[in-house]
């Protein structure tokens, strides 16, 4: 039997994991990575095996948990799409960054506070259920940006209406007189750029 997590980062500042065996899965906002950087991919990459793995010590460390996969002989795999990272966690590949030889260290801490064996072990990109997870996220973040945008133009065209109509009024010249100003004006009205009380 095997417990897999499945981990993934992406340099926009986003990392991920997903637990198969309780459904469970976490998406962290970290600091986005300088574009172009070097090494930025597998600096997202291995923090998102750190968190990983320090967002699930607490269960993987609960002595039913602890029993079950000795009795059972569950194997518990760390899973990533990024194989230079896992030949890196396995010991395979040197790390040249100093970052990563941090982070490096920093998951080895974890392991020798977790007592059952941990694998890394590599997951094609289109199974990676945490990479799937950070799609859809970067997904919405996109919509939601595009939205905003259009949201702020349509409200630049109102204020900008208004302060024209305002502006022209100021100037003695009412633009509701032209054909122009009454087509510009009944469409503000009708796209609700314009509220008219009637009381």
């Amino acid at each position: 039997m095997h417990l897999f997590i499945d981990a993934d980062g992406s340099p926009t500042g986003f990392v991920a994991w997903y637990g198969y065996r309780t459904d469970r899965s976490r998406i962290r906002s970290l600091r986005p990575m300088i574009k172009n950087l070097n090494y930025a991919v597998q600096r997202m990459e291995i923090l998102a095996i750190y968190f990983a793995l320090l967002d699930n010590r607490r269960y993987l460390t609960l002595r039913k948990f602890v029993k079950r996969t000795v009795s059972k002989k569950l194997n518990i795999h760390i899973r990533s799409d990024s194989k230079s990272t896992i030949e890196q966690l396995r010991g395979r590949c040197e790390i040249k960054d100093t970052f990563l030889q941090r982070i490096y260290d920093s998951i080895n801490r974890l392991l020798h506070r977790i007592p059952q064996s941990i694998k890394f072990s590599h997951v094609r990109r289109n199974k990676n259920i945490a990479g799937i997870l950070l799609e859809e996220k970067r997904r919405r973040v996109r919509e939601t940006r595009m939205h905003m945008t259009s949201f702020l133009k349509i409200l630049l065209i109102a204020l900008n209406q208004v302060c024209s109509y305002r502006f022209s009024l100021f100037m003695g010249i009412n633009p509701l007189f032209t054909s122009a100003g009454v087509h510009t004006l009944m469409k503000a009205i009708d796209r609700k750029y314009i509220s008219i009380n009637f009381a």
